[in-house]
């Protein structure tokens, strides 16, 4: 887990600067505090260099990058390193191959390194270091492009073939790792975070307004689109391959979520007992490191099963839960998290939390999320609680609800299709409706295919609302129908509508929203996130499954909850479902009531806002408008 950058340079007037590798890396510090290493690449050659931040004996190896001056490189690459396999000196990037032919700047993991160093060796391929990362670059050389396939981990890197002079920058299947890109005057940057491109002082910081059109609805503008102009995320599962003599581009995918039933898994035993083993089989693998691993648990099925499992084959293993204390029971799930510890071999630890300890962070978790939240992030909370009790690697549980239908929206799809004939009524029933939930689903019921009735089950702020907030909306799509646009495809046609929605999961609401939290805020605090229910063998495994074993009698996840029900409480499984959130709304009211005063104040001074629709929708989107309030000062963005 790191920090990866890179500029490139085109024409022959300028070459790479090493004052923007530096600036690149310096905001990338919390990624990889361990080490720190830069490349400057072009006709001349290829010169490695250290910073600050490198190891010792590589300070005193190479220059430093701040005396090389302006080069006439045409190619840079950054590397940031948060040490957990192999951490000595062999795992410094960035890290060549092929005498000086090829270079490699890698985040994330690759878990099953072990079994392609061996598949390597046997081709003649020798090993200096115990790293993966020497394993990945290897595979690049041997295999190419046929490598991608064949990697079971989260992955962003930037793979150099000097002689064919090229670049190849690379995404893994789900997007658990980021990887961020925009041009430039004169070339084009890439960066494991936003943040790092807007340090770069080559991209100024300006809103995308199509992008936050669509951020306002959905929490996140869908990919590649952000809310900062000129800055787009690689896709997940895609690689582009850029010639840097020519900056000829080309995109494509290695990946795509295939969902492609098997009859031998219809049988609700057989599909249990198949998950069972490749879950532990994913926990096993992502235990591996050469630094303590822990867990994130709360007390619902999906992180307390990964924590039970993990300390089943690591004994003793420490398991942390966020605790708010009983005067907050809908946030609070301490109780089952103690039942489910009780019954297994690791060493609980609650953090209790309050508003007070987090008001002095509240710009760091606005920068660290770096595109507006519709919420304060609690993963932002726990990230810190970890770290500071020296942890550097914690599992997961997210990835559960997507792949086996644990959503609410699951079974009302099928409500969704038997009431399609009630259509031209349903707008009034919305009206009626006593309570706002109703209202939300008769409005999802409206919904023309079950791409658009995801759209509205994700719904944050509806169109309406965003015409009132903005003083002249933009010329875009409506935000129910980009997902079509974004993620739309032939083959999806084909799918059930259980099928659809679990793909939209994966591409959208987990790849953007979930997974993306999960990286800004662990690494935040130099911390490793690692999902094990979103290894290769599970999501394969999932993707498999019947509709009819995943979603029974109404209740979704059955093959996890019969996994569960071996390791967990039965406390857990019978909880009712409330996710994971912070009382952001009580914080904001009450305890953080003036910053929240100051961000809407700021907010309606904007000429972008309409006053009076501010003031409409202030109750009914109280924390969303609070947010982005907060976003705006945080990355000075705000026009007055």
């Amino acid at each position: 887990m790191c920090g990866i950058a890179g500029q490139i340079v085109w024409g022959e007037g300028a070459g790479v600067a090493p004052a923007v590798l530096a600036r690149l890396s310096a905001a990338m510090r919390e990624r990889g505090p361990d080490d720190e290493g830069f490349l400057l690449a072009g006709r001349q050659g290829v010169e490695p260099a250290a910073g600050p931040d490198s190891l010792p004996a590589l300070r005193a190896l190479l220059p430093q990058v701040d005396t090389l001056g302006e080069q006439r490189a045409s190619l840079g690459l950054v590397h940031r390193r948060l040490s957990i396999i192999d951490i000595s000196e062999g795992g410094h990037q960035p890290m060549t191959a092929g005498a000086g032919r090829y270079w490699l700047v890698f985040n994330g993991e690759i878990y099953n390194y072990r079994e392609l160093r061996r598949d390597l060796e046997s081709l003649g391929v020798a090993f200096r270091s115990q790293s993966d990362t020497e394993v990945l670059l290897a595979a690049l050389v041997q295999w190419g492009d046929a490598a991608l396939p064949r990697l079971n981990g989260m992955f962003a890197f930037a793979f150099y073939d000097r002689e064919a002079n090229s670049l190849l920058l690379a995404r893994d299947r789900i997007g658990i790792k980021p990887l961020y890109c925009a041009d430039t005057a004169n070339g084009f940057l890439f960066a494991s975070s936003i943040r790092a491109l807007l340090a770069s002082g080559e991209v100024p910081a300006a809103i995308d307004f199509e992008g936050l059109w669509h951020n306002l609805t959905f929490g996140i503008a869908p990919r590649p689109r952000t809310c900062f102009r000129g800055i787009v995320a690689l896709r997940p599962g895609h690689t582009l391959r850029i010639d840097l003599a020519t900056g000829r581009r080309q995109e494509s995918e290695f990946w795509f979520p295939h969902f492609v039933t098997d009859t031998a898994l219809a049988d609700p035993a057989a599909a249990s007992e198949a998950l069972h083993d490749a879950v532990t089989n994913a926990i096993r693998r992502q235990l591996v490191a050469d630094v303590e691993v822990a867990t994130f648990m709360s007390g619902g099925v999906d992180s307390t099963t990964v924590s039970a499992i993990a300390s089943r084959h690591h004994a003793g293993i420490r398991a942390f839960t966020l605790g708010f204390g009983a005067g907050l029971p809908g946030f609070d799930e301490v109780a089952e998290a103690r039942a489910t510890a009780a019954m297994n071999p690791m060493q609980h630890v609650v953090c209790e939390v309050s508003a007070h300890d987090y008001v002095g962070d509240i710009e760091r978790m606005v920068l660290a999320a770096e595109e507006p939240n519709p919420s304060l992030p609690p993963n932002y909370v726990i990230a810190r609680l970890v770290a500071e009790q020296g942890v550097k690697v914690v599992l997961n549980g997210l990835g559960g609800d997507e792949l086996f239908y644990g959503y609410g929206y699951y079974p009302r799809i099928r409500q969704w299709q038997q009431l399609r004939w009630a259509q031209p009524v349903l707008p009034l029933l919305a009206q009626l409706a006593p309570r706002p939930g109703w209202a939300h689903w008769l409005r999802a019921m409206q919904a023309a295919n079950p791409t658009q009735f995801f759209a509205y089950a994700h719904q944050r702020m509806g169109e309406a609302d965003k015409r009132l907030l903005l003083a002249q909306a933009p010329a875009v799509e409506s935000s129910l129908d980009v997902l079509s646009t974004a993620y739309g495809r032939p083959e999806l046609d084909e799918l059930s509508p259980l099928q659809r929605l679990s793909y939209l999961d994966l591409m959208h609401y987990l790849g953007n929203h979930h997974l993306n939290r999960i990286d800004q805020f662990s690494m935040a605090f130099s911390l490793e996130g690692r999902v094990p229910l979103l290894d290769n063998e599970v999501i394969d495994l999932a993707l498999r499954m019947p509709d009819s074993v995943k979603l029974r009698g109404g209740v979704g996840k059955f093959p996890l909850r019969q996994v569960a029900s071996r390791y967990i409480h039965p406390s857990c499984l019978d909880m009712k479902k409330k996710g994971f959130a912070l009382p952001a709304g009580k914080w904001l009211r009450e305890e953080w009531r003036e910053l929240a005063e100051s961000a809407l104040q700021l907010l309606a001074c904007q000429q972008w806002v309409s006053p009076k629709g501010l003031a409409t929708l202030r109750e009914r989107h109280f924390v969303q408008l609070v947010t982005l309030g907060l976003w705006l000062r945080a990355f000075d963005l705000a026009d007055a």
